[in-house]
């Protein structure tokens, strides 16, 4: 998971790149008006437990210049998040709401996520989802989300990025992905025999090797002894 977290930190500005360049709407990413548009939710909420909804409103915005606190006061109503108890006596679920609302309030076209529905439970991640599909009704705003939930990505992503190991494996549209691409099941005297141009990268078991393969059918009718899906 580190390799994330790296990515997202380079794009917010929070940890000096070795090389390269790092552009957000076309232009350099250090550029302070950037982080105007850029709204960012973490797997944990990190308001203090003794502010209310009104507190964080006052500091945000003093914050942000585009900051809509009629947007705001909508999302409070919609997710039913009370103005006046402290975020302490909050559910997690509550919690991650209040994050998200926030990001979105001074109308971002940026939304960075990390981890944002990790924890939820079904309905409360249902909820947030449909708010993100909402957010990108509007082509000129986009979401980085990172997660592991790979049902939350086959519901609102486009394009999926794999890294590891600080390197891309593969830069995909999502529909390719979910159906052309497949995971191959071999032993490991069978693994030896595969040609690497037909996998982009494997894990070894104790007890067999896992292959991602670009093209399962492909990958199918030449090796037609081994599991592919």
């Amino acid at each position: 998971m580190q390799e994330k977290s790296t990515t997202i930190n380079l794009i917010l500005n929070e940890l000096n790149k070795d090389s390269g360049q790092i552009q957000v709407f076309g232009i350099d990413h250090t550029i302070p008006t950037v982080k105007e548009n850029i709204g960012v939710v973490f797997d944990e909420c990190n308001f203090h437990d003794v502010f209310t909804a009104t507190d964080i409103e006052k500091i945000l915005k003093g914050i942000y210049k585009t900051w809509d606190s009629d947007l705001f006061s909508q999302y409070l109503k919609k997710f039913k998040i009370p103005t006046k108890k402290t975020i302490g006596t909050f559910s997690k679920g509550m919690k991650m709401k209040l994050s998200i609302i926030c990001a979105m309030a001074h109308r971002p076209k940026l939304l960075i996520l990390d981890e944002a529905t990790t924890g939820l439970d079904p309905v409360v991640r249902d909820e947030v989802l449909d708010l993100f599909l909402e957010f990108i009704q509007d082509e000129d705003c986009s979401i980085f989300f990172s997660s592991h939930i790979t049902s939350d990505i086959q519901k609102i992503a486009d394009y999926v990025i794999l890294i590891h190991q600080g390197k891309i494996i593969f830069e995909e549209q999502k529909d390719n992905l979910v159906y052309n691409y497949g995971v191959a099941k071999c032993g490991k005297e069978k693994f030896a025999q595969l040609s690497s141009d037909d996998y982009i990268i494997h894990r070894t078991t104790n007890m067999s090797v896992e292959c991602l393969v670009h093209d399962k059918e492909a990958f199918k009718r030449k090796y037609k002894n081994t599991h592919c899906g």
